[in-house]
């Protein structure tokens, strides 16, 4: 079989694809990030049989210009491409990224290949990135190391034996020294997913001997968790682990000392990325709203519904600069090809949780509606009266939150002034009073 190249800008994606392709069709493509070294790279290679690509409005145009290529030197590739469709001279397939599953089943046809005549022809061991078994403290088989011989040929090293216990400082210790991959026998591969999920639900449900490490391993989770669904969309075996972490995001913000040990766990060092950490301050403030509002009824059924919220309302955003644009002015620091993928972070989240089984009701609205705007674009200090009353108590609670954790205020009642003079609408007025009595 001929070259499998992947263009995608987004690295995570590129991991995911990477990973699928060598874990389910024992293919390792060669991942670039631009049409341009996309364009270098063909005209060196003898032979490129299919292309994965992630379409972007800004990579329309290239797309096609390597289609040309193709067809000019009276070559075909195969196009399989994440995105809208897109008229090719070589044949192509168009998918949404959630749908990477029936991508991996079409290159196996494609291939010829099916999955048992795919596992008689895999090597007999599997590559995995390294930062996964983060995750683990054991496996239930051997992880290895490749290495060349003095004549060029692969030998795999133990170097974790099965059930051998480690911790996240054992797999740090080999990604310092340069291993990007362990590899497992292959007759494991089909599992690993399996192993994974059980394996991020238990660092979510085991005991830790401080409240930082358990949010710092929650975050970890999170980090990863983010990554999967962001790209894939939402899969059945995440949604039991995102449960999961919701459900003791609940159980820990209802506690009454819920602020104060958070704080105190930021204080005392726990390493937290930005986003999990406003996932989880969003979360206790929102409970304290909820709390204090006497007229509210199913008070614990809002909670879930906004710890929800909080947990998928930037799952787009996955860089902290992107994190902290909260306004036009904010947006014009950032470099212009971030803008619509900032824009419309509320809009692709809203639709995301829309497949997500047995979701709190009307939360995809909640969070369409988490920046103030009513179809889920951009932001507004004018928030509508038809806001929804969870998303505008939702708004105050984040807005509180992101204010706490960039450290440009000294005092909390510098965020709660500043608050007040920046949005002129009374409900939000009426929770910055709440959130001074409850915290």
């Amino acid at each position: 079989m001929g070259q499998v190249i992947v263009l995608a800008e987004n690295e995570k994606l590129s991991k995911v694809i990477d990973i699928q392709m060598r874990t389910h069709l024992n293919i390792s493509p060669i991942i670039k990030k631009t049409p341009k070294e996309v364009l270098e790279l063909i005209q060196m290679l003898p032979d490129v049989e299919l292309m994965i690509v992630q379409k972007t409005k800004e990579n329309q145009s290239d797309i096609r210009k390597i289609d040309a290529f193709f067809s000019d030197n009276n070559k075909e590739c195969h196009f399989f491409i994440f995105g809208s469709k897109t008229d090719l001279i070589n044949p192509s397939n168009t998918y949404e990224i959630r749908d990477w599953r029936k991508l991996v089943d079409d290159v196996m046809s494609f291939m010829g290949v099916s999955s048992d005549e795919m596992d008689e022809k895999m090597p007999d061991y599997v590559a995995m990135p390294a930062d996964i078994f983060i995750h683990f403290e054991s496996i239930p088989h051997d992880l290895f190391l490749r290495m060349r011989t003095d004549s060029g040929r692969a030998k795999y090293v133990k170097r974790i034996p099965a059930h051998e216990k480690f911790d996240r400082s054992v797999i740090q210790g080999y990604m310092d020294k340069g291993v990007k991959d362990f590899y497992f026998e292959k007759e494991f591969r089909k599992v690993f997913s399996e192993l994974l999920t059980k394996s991020l639900i238990h660092r979510l449900e085991k005991e830790y001997d401080s409240y930082g490490e358990k949010l710092e391993a929650s975050g970890e989770v999170y980090d990863t968790v983010k990554d999967i669904v962001s790209e894939l969309g939402i899969q059945n075996q995440i949604v039991e682990v995102c449960d999961v972490a919701m459900k003791a995001i609940v159980e820990d913000v209802k506690g009454a000392d819920a602020f104060k040990r958070f704080i105190d766990s930021l204080k005392s060092g726990s390493k937290m990325s930005y986003q999990y950490k406003l996932i989880h301050m969003t979360s206790i403030i929102c409970t304290n709203l909820i709390k204090s509002m006497k007229s509210w009824t199913s008070k614990d059924e809002q909670i879930k519904k906004l710890v929800f919220v909080s947990y998928f309302c930037d799952m787009f955003l996955a860089d902290n600069d992107l994190l902290t644009v909260r306004d036009e002015q904010s947006l014009s620091q950032v470099d212009k090809s971030f803008h619509d993928h900032i824009l419309k972070h509320a809009m692709r989240a809203s639709e995301l949780v829309r497949d997500y089984p047995d979701a709190p009701f009307e939360v995809d609205k909640i969070i369409l509606q988490h920046h103030g705007q009513r179809n889920g674009v951009g932001f507004t200090k004018d928030i509508h009266s038809s806001i929804s009353p969870l998303a505008r108590l939702f708004f105050t609670a984040q807005e509180f939150s992101h204010r706490f954790l960039s450290g440009e205020y000294k005092k909390i009642s510098e965020i709660l002034e500043s608050l007040e003079q920046d949005f002129d609408d009374r409900h939000i007025k009426e929770y910055v009073s709440i959130i001074k009595t409850s915290i």
